[in-house]
């Protein structure tokens, strides 16, 4: 998800984080299409297709990271507050959800109504993480001015302490607000964690700023290693607790406030941040509707008569390599769609941004 932009003309976004932000919101797609929709792994599955188990474990423990890179990137640039962004943020998703409803209203699958009306208002536990970055806009400017007059020390303690009690509680399910990572609280962390990354460094390697990783391939094979130490041992937990009878603990596993799960996040983003690529105005540009990609397939209208139907639909007919491909070309082609749809999203947004009501409300200040 992109922050906001100030009153003064913002810098260019940086293709290297724009390029995560992208990969990001691919690894969402591949999470909901794995453990969300064709469920936790079991014992009885692994007996019946080891193979298949393993690869959904694997590719689950390399994407589960997803949502907490998209509030680090957040928390790394810090959100710039301002009445115009959060009506833009607002704008696009009122664009997906109320856009689609009315879609299903006029086709007839859809009934007018307060109760039918209130998933797509995020009046119901759906589209959790809309509800909770608003409320971590909300508090960015408090973050932000904390994260700057604290001392290095002061944030690492702060950050020590949450995480200590996070892990604790989140991971007994004895605090609610926790949410197992699936809330404002969480991102309050990893906001702050970001901040600390980028204002002081590498806390493992004696506060080391980023330097450039100006070779692709070794750029890549870097990021790819770092990923694989993380996966691994998630995956081997993820076995081990299947084959001994603790299939009820999985799901901590794959929770976003799992510390194994946020290590996997920050390393990426700390070898992104090295990443130097050229300035690309395509990767920008789909950067910058990465976030319709979610709002598009996670909107229940086309969750449960496309997305639900069409990945259930390919593992039960294919195996193997196949099964691999078709689910990737389906992926690939909701993003693009969701990418191409928020192009008239952005078009309009223009247009009213631009009219001299909106001003009206809306001062340039």
């Amino acid at each position: 998800m992109s922050s906001s932009a100030s009153s003064a003309v913002p810098p260019p976004r940086q293709s290297n984080f724009e390029l995560l932000r992208i990969i990001a919101m691919f690894m969402i797609l591949v999470v909901h299409a794995d453990f969300w929709l064709l469920g936790l792994p079991t014992l009885a599955e692994f007996h019946a297709a080891p193979a298949g188990t393993w690869t959904r474990i694997l590719i689950e423990s390399a994407s589960i990271g997803c949502v907490n890179i998209f509030i680090l990137i957040s928390g790394w640039f810090s959100i710039r507050v301002s009445v115009r962004g959060f009506c833009s943020f607002l704008f696009q998703c009122a664009f997906f959800l109320l856009g689609f409803y009315l879609l299903m209203i006029i086709a007839g699958q859809e009934q007018p109504g307060l109760r039918q009306l209130a998933p797509y208002l995020c009046f119901t536990k759906a589209n959790w993480f809309i509800k909770a970055y608003i409320g971590l806009y909300i508090l960015a400017p408090m973050l932000n001015l904390f994260a700057e007059k604290a001392t290095k020390r002061q944030l690492a303690l702060t950050l020590l302490a949450f995480y200590s009690f996070q892990t604790l509680y989140g991971w007994t399910n004895s605090a609610v607000f926790v949410e197992q990572g699936y809330s404002t609280f969480s991102f309050i962390g990893l906001y702050l964690l970001a901040r600390y990354l980028k204002l002081h460094g590498n806390p493992l390697r004696g506060g080391e700023k980023w330097g450039s990783l100006n070779n692709s391939f070794f750029a890549v094979s870097r990021i790819l290693y770092c990923l694989n130490k993380a996966v691994i041992l998630n995956s081997a937990l993820t076995v081990g607790l299947v084959c001994n009878n603790g299939e009820r603990f999985v799901a901590l596993l794959y929770s976003y406030a799992n510390p194994l799960v946020i290590v996997l996040s920050v390393m990426l983003i700390l070898k992104f941040a090295k990443l130097r690529i050229p300035y690309s105005p395509v990767i920008n540009r789909i950067g910058k509707s990465s976030f319709a990609v979610f709002l598009f397939h996670a909107n229940l209208t086309v969750f449960n008569f496309t997305f639900r139907k069409l990945i259930a639909g390919i593992y039960a007919s294919y195996s193997g390599i196949a099964c691999l491909f078709l689910i990737f070309c389906i992926l690939a082609a909701l993003f693009f769609v969701a990418v191409l749809i928020d192009q008239f999203r952005i078009y309009c947004w223009n247009k009213l941004e631009n009219s001299g009501c909106w001003r009206k409300l809306l001062p340039q200040s």
